[in-house]
């Protein structure tokens, strides 16, 4: 599946041109934050199911429980149009929702994307799934996007939670997953305050939602938690329509800029491929020169045996007789000195 990466500047630009179309747009949507006065989760738009239940007054909710850490389930309960008509299109939808998580005992939490006839735990359209380790330490912590129970591979950023000082106190982090219509891209940031960009997106990936609803035009959402010991704090989400006229040019704005991106990441891929090679060549040509070197080596020692003149041979019996032949020399010469005397 194809991916992009688009740069900080390009995607503050997108967003102004979103929000400059945005102003003539209905849209539906949900918030709520702890921080509000006399805020509580305990509203008819919001469903808990499983190990889920509303602590400190209702100002947040326990995702797991809290002596098994068994997860649990928070859905929000009207679904969300997705649909184009004649004079609107279905701009996207974004969430926001923060939640603290113990470090000690990590954890995995999901926003999901459903269809209205199915349910958030088994029949997903696509989820967004934040995996902390214990500890939060960056060889275990992820995020990954499961498109249809299917883990997109290329899709999976590790991540570093920055200046964690405290390790055993909960950490509070912030999570925005914006979904644009116009071009089907899907973008993910989590930081430790609101200010999401600040931060580059840890997943900008192309999705198409409207295919993987077909006939259907609604969807639902929720946040699923699976393991270790967390609490939800806030949670927003709004579906964005916009007129066509003002709308229009979104899509191709992205389609261009996909394509640049695109080619940038093929040319970087060749590039790469070009090193690659050029190691991987003359690393193979030296392995075969050392070879040739000590064949070539062996073979100039043999032949110099081989070429040796016949006269300079000398047999091992030929040595004993020429020895024997000196040392009969030497006594005969003795032996008449002696006569002599």
């Amino acid at each position: 599946m194809a991916s992009f990466t688009l740069s900080r500047s390009l995607l503050v630009l997108l967003l102004v041109l979103l929000s400059l179309s945005t102003s003539e747009a209905t849209s539906l949507s949900f918030s709520f934050t702890s921080s509000d006065k006399n805020a509580t989760f305990a509203s008819e738009d919001i469903a808990l199911y499983g190990n889920a239940e509303l602590v400190d007054g209702g100002s947040s909710i326990q995702l797991n429980d809290s002596v098994s850490h068994v997860g649990g389930r928070v859905v929000y309960k009207k679904p969300m149009k997705y649909i184009e008509t004649k004079t609107e299109y279905s701009a996207g939808f974004s969430t926001e929702f923060s939640f603290s998580m113990s470090p000690s005992s990590g954890g995995r939490l999901g926003f999901v994307v459903f269809p209205v006839n199915g349910t958030i735990d088994h029949s997903p359209l696509f989820e967004v799934k934040f995996d902390m380790s214990e500890i939060f330490t960056k060889f275990g912590d992820n995020v990954a996007v499961i498109v249809n129970s299917t883990t997109v591979f290329d899709k999976i950023r590790n991540l570093t939670i920055a200046n964690l000082d405290n390790k055993e106190e909960k950490l509070l982090l912030y999570v925005l997953i914006n979904y644009l219509g116009g071009g089907k891209f899907l973008e993910v940031r989590l930081c430790r305050s609101k200010n999401y960009y600040s931060v580059d997106a840890l997943v900008f990936h192309r999705i198409d939602l409207s295919e993987m609803l077909k006939d259907e035009d609604e969807f639902m959402v929720g946040l699923n938690s699976y393991s270790g010991s967390s609490n939800l704090h806030s949670w927003s989400v709004d579906v964005r329509r916009v007129p066509k006229s003002a709308h229009s040019y979104v899509p191709l704005f992205l389609e261009e800029a996909a394509k640049k991106e695109e080619a940038e990441k093929r040319r970087r891929e060749r590039i790469w491929g070009i090193v690659t090679g050029f190691v991987m060549t003359f690393g193979s040509t030296g392995l075969v020169f050392f070879a040739m070197m000590r064949i070539w080596a062996a073979f100039k020692r043999n032949n110099l045996v081989m070429v040796m003149p016949e006269e300079c041979r000398l047999t091992a019996k030929q040595f004993e007789y020429e020895k024997m032949e000196k040392m009969e020399v030497v006594m005969s010469k003795a032996e008449a000195k002696q006569e002599r005397k």
